[in-house]
This record gives structure tokens, C-alpha cells and sequence, in this order.
């Protein structure tokens, strides 16, 4: 038996147990009354935190708008899919939907840096021999879903394999090319934080 309390620290020798703050050995019932305070009060002066794991009920839902026109892809992507994930609240916890609701409208103004309009390209392949198929962003926007862009990288800014993840892509995302949109029964609240528009941009 080693432990610490008023008495001291108490070593093992050969001889027995010895107090090395008062030098003299334990006899036998002086242990055992150091080993119910090390055994009956020490575990009562010590804190536990317990881990919050939050319930579907406990999320209160709320759907933000935010007008896309101006502000830079990746970083506006980046920043609704943590909310629609529900990474930004304190109760976050993984294996629960606590996102809320986006709606993202002018999505076909969105600001691109660089050159990727014309660099970045994107394939795919039809299946048969010689159907190897590619896109540019630019050719996304100036056709018929220039949404996609938007919608396209906030998807993969999320968790691959997740059926969570998907959905809650399906149900706390909206994004529109022009400036209307239907959900104006959500009662929608409009982002429009200095600090987090400034950073977009």
C-alpha cells in the first residue's frame, strides 16, 4: 500500500511501512486508518464531468439566408457546411442531426479567385469506349444550373460515406440561382455579420 495524506507519504521497506514527514514506522491499525481516507474521502472531493450527448428533440432548428452574389466559393462553402452539420452550436453531436437550415440565393454571382473559371476542370465518363466527358466551372455558370457550382462544393465539404451527412445535405440546404426562393414560411433570418461577410469576400 502507497498513498499520500496528513501524515506524509508513506514508503515500503523491508522493515514495513515507514512516515517519512513524522520518521517513525505505521503500526498495523494506523494503516488501516489511512487506507479508509485514501478509500472513503479522497474519491469524494474529486469532480467528474459528464459528456453532453444531445437528443433530436433538443435541437431547435432555425433557417438562415444568405445572398451569394460577391462572395468566394470555398470560404462561403466551408462555412455552410459547418452549420448544416450543426458544428457551430454547443450541443454538437455527431451521430445527431443538430444543423440548421440554409437557404443560399444568387448563387450564380458567386466570385471565383484566379483563373479558375477556365482551369479547373471537372471529368467524368459516360461508361462506353472513348466517353471520357469534362466541364470548366465557367461552363457551369453560364448554363442552365450555375447553382451547382455552390451546391457541388458544399457537398464535398462534407462527410463521405455518412448517411447522416447526406441527410442532412437533402434537408438543411437549399440554393437557388436568382434571388427568389419559396421558403419564405421558414421566416428565414439573413446573414449578414460584418465579420463573417468580410472574410467571404
Amino acid at each position: 500500500m502507497a498513498g499520500k495524506s496528513e501524515l506524509g507519504e508513506i514508503v515500503f521497506l523491508r522493515m514495513g511501512y515507514y512516515d517519512t514527514l513524522h520518521k517513525k514506522t505505521l503500526t498495523l491499525p494506523r494503516l488501516e486508518h489511512i487506507y479508509h481516507f485514501l478509500i472513503e474521502y479522497l474519491p469524494m472531493k474529486t469532480a467528474f464531468v459528464r459528456t453532453y450527448s444531445a437528443k433530436p428533440q433538443d435541437n431547435e432548428k432555425k433557417w438562415h439566408l444568405i445572398d451569394a452574389e460577391g462572395l468566394v466559393v470555398g470560404r462561403l462553402s466551408s462555412y455552410v457546411a459547418k452549420v448544416i452539420r450543426g458544428k457551430h452550436k454547443t450541443i454538437y453531436t455527431p451521430h445527431v442531426d443538430c444543423g440548421d437550415g440554409v437557404i443560399i440565393i444568387n448563387a450564380e454571382k458567386v466570385k471565383i479567385t484566379g483563373d479558375k473559371l477556365r482551369q479547373k476542370i471537372f471529368f467524368w465518363h459516360t461508361g462506353y469506349i472513348g466517353g471520357i466527358k469534362e466541364r470548366t466551372w465557367k461552363s457551369t455558370l453560364e448554363g442552365k444550373y450555375p447553382e451547382r457550382v455552390l451546391l457541388n462544393a458544399i457537398k464535398r465539404m462534407m462527410p463521405k460515406e455518412s448517411p447522416l451527412a447526406r441527410q442532412q445535405l437533402a434537408d438543411n440546404l437549399r440554393v437557388y440561382a436568382g434571388a427568389d426562393h419559396p421558403h419564405a414560411g421558414q421566416n428565414p433570418t439573413p446573414l449578414n455579420d460584418p465579420a463573417l461577410v468580410r472574410h467571404w469576400k
